[in-house]
C-alpha cells in the first residue's frame, strides 16, 4: 500500500522543513507549498491523491480556507488540518478561520506550538478509514517542538 500523501502549506521555511521531516519519519509522503497558489497547483496535479492538507492559516498571500476548500473539491476524501500560532477565537475575530469552517467533519485545527508526536497522532487519527500508515520513526520525530512567529 502506498503511503498517504500530506500536502503542507507553510510559509516559514524552517517550520516547513521540520513538519516535512516529522511526517516523513511517520511514514507519510509529503508535498510542500509556501503559498496558496502553489498549493492549488499541487492539488490540481495530485487530484484525488492527497489524504491530508496541513494549512498554516497565517500565509502572507492571504490565501485561506477558501483555497483549502477548492483543493478539497479536487480531493474529496481529503482531511484539512489548519494550524496557526493564534488561538481559534482570535482567528475567528480576524475572519481567518470561522467556526462555520470548523463545523465540517473533515476539518480540524491544531495550535502552534505543538510537539511532533501530537501532530503525528492527530494526522493518524483523521486519515480516511481506508488509509493506514505505520508510525515508523515516531520515536526520533518527537524531539523538536513546532512553533511559529504567528
Amino acid at each position: 500500500m502506498a503511503s498517504p500523501i500530506v500536502l503542507i502549506v507553510e510559509d516559514d521555511r524552517a517550520v516547513l522543513t521540520l513538519l516535512t521531516q516529522v511526517l516523513q519519519a511517520g511514514g507519510y509522503e509529503v508535498l510542500n507549498a509556501q503559498s496558496g497558489a502553489e498549493a492549488l497547483g499541487l492539488g490540481r496535479l495530485h487530484q484525488r491523491e492527497i489524504a491530508v492538507l496541513l494549512w498554516d492559516v497565517g500565509l502572507p498571500d492571504r490565501a485561506g480556507p477558501d483555497v483549502a476548500l477548492r483543493i478539497g473539491e479536487l480531493c474529496p476524501q481529503m482531511r484539512t488540518l489548519f494550524t496557526s500560532g493564534y488561538p481559534l477565537d482570535v482567528l475567528a475575530v480576524r475572519g481567518l478561520l470561522t467556526p462555520e469552517i470548523l463545523r465540517n467533519e473533515n476539518t480540524f485545527y491544531i495550535q502552534k506550538p505543538f510537539w511532533p508526536k501530537e501532530l503525528l497522532h492527530l494526522v493518524d487519527g483523521i486519515l480516511p478509514a481506508q488509509l493506514e500508515v505505520a508510525a515508523a520513526g515516531m520515536e526520533q520525530a518527537g524531539a523538536a517542538r513546532v512553533s511559529a512567529a504567528h
